[in-house]
């Protein structure tokens, strides 16, 4: 009888090879995008490190009184090209500042608007695809120029009227009083500069016209305090915005004192035995008028209770008129005291 053997290949089903693209095409789908983010995100360092040198050179200058460099060809000795694998680097068109477009799938520039100012900011959609937090160049409003650096470009008209790169005439002044919250009187103002490489109005520094509210010269005279000793009082007047006068602030410089009961205790007398009175009159405490007489007080030591009226029958003859037994006296004297 003829026998045949059945041998099975060894491999994996087609189930199994369809379970395993399905895994490999989740992991992709999200690795891949964070994997680019971050590629992407390395990249900004050679557009940072380039844009930071030319800065360096361009303020080098500025402190020597020699203008900015405005043509890309005299920085050949810091970028040999304006061209490289990942940006291109153009010089804004300001003077005062310079950028890199970004190639590639991400599509972005980084720019840093003003030498003077030194920031890096981001524009163009895929800026939020980097890993770095640059701000954006539409929302930075704060700008700091330095017009003396340019030879002959300026970066904008100071608020009257469009300039280079903005199409638009400039917004008025912006023009607010000062704090009185923070001491101080008078108005300040700010203007717009055109940024023309973003072809904005861009809100300047505040230029203060603030001062600070004024003093009367203080005036002092000599009083008696309180407590018979010689002392100085001090008044000071202060004055609005509009020249009106606040009600004056005194103070003096007399020791500070008050009027209290004070409780006297005799170390040297000894608890009383017998039967205590309720009180006929509240404890004195608090604050009390000078002259005022002593009071003495009696303090039972031990209070009766109903269950026990009269704890200790030795003492006889007392009146149903008490609140317990043994006792003490003291003396509540009106005394000055310091604050």
């Amino acid at each position: 009888m003829e026998h045949k053997s059945k041998n099975r290949l060894g491999g994996f089903s087609l189930m199994e090879l369809l379970v395993i693209v399905v895994i490999m095409g989740v992991l992709a789908t999200v690795a891949l995008p964070k994997y680019r983010k971050v590629l992407e995100s390395r990249k900004t360092t050679e557009a940072e490190s380039i844009l930071s040198a030319v800065r360096t050179e361009q303020e080098r200058r500025c402190a020597m009184d020699k203008p900015y460099i405005t043509e890309f060809t005299k920085l050949s000795e810091l970028v040999p090209s304006s061209e490289s694998n990942h940006y291109s680097y153009t010089l804004l068109s300001s003077g005062s500042g310079m950028q890199a477009r970004s190639k590639g799938d991400f599509s972005y520039e980084l720019r840093m608007p003003s030498y003077a100012d030194g920031r890096i900011c981001c524009s163009g959609e895929a800026c939020s695809q980097l890993s770095k937090d640059y701000p954006s160049c539409e929302s930075m409003n704060d700008i700091v120029y330095d017009n003396s650096c340019l030879d002959g470009v300026t970066p904008g008209t100071i608020g009257n009227g469009p300039a280079t790169g903005c199409t638009q005439p400039a917004p008025p002044d912006d023009v607010e009083a000062c704090p009185v919250s923070e001491g101080l009187c008078g108005t300040r103002t700010r203007h717009y500069n055109c940024d023309a490489g973003l072809g904005q109005w861009i809100a300047g520094p505040w230029e203060s016209n603030c001062w600070n509210l004024h003093e009367a010269n203080t005036t002092s005279e000599a009083i008696t305090c309180p407590d018979g000793t010689a002392g100085i009082k001090t008044c000071t007047v202060t004055y609005n915005c509009d020249g009106t006068a606040n009600a004056p602030q005194c103070g003096d410089n007399c020791p500070c004192y008050k009027w209290e009961w004070v409780r006297i205790v005799d170390p040297g007398v000894m608890p009383s035995h017998g039967y205590c009175n309720c009180p006929v009159q509240p404890e004195p405490s608090g604050s009390c008028e000078p002259g005022s007489a002593n009071v003495d007080w009696q303090e039972c030591l031990y209070e009766s209770t109903p269950q026990d009226p009269r704890p200790d029958p030795y003492y006889s003859g007392a009146s149903g008129d008490f609140c317990g037994y043994d006792y003490q006296w003291f003396q509540y004297r009106c005394e000055k005291v310091a604050c």
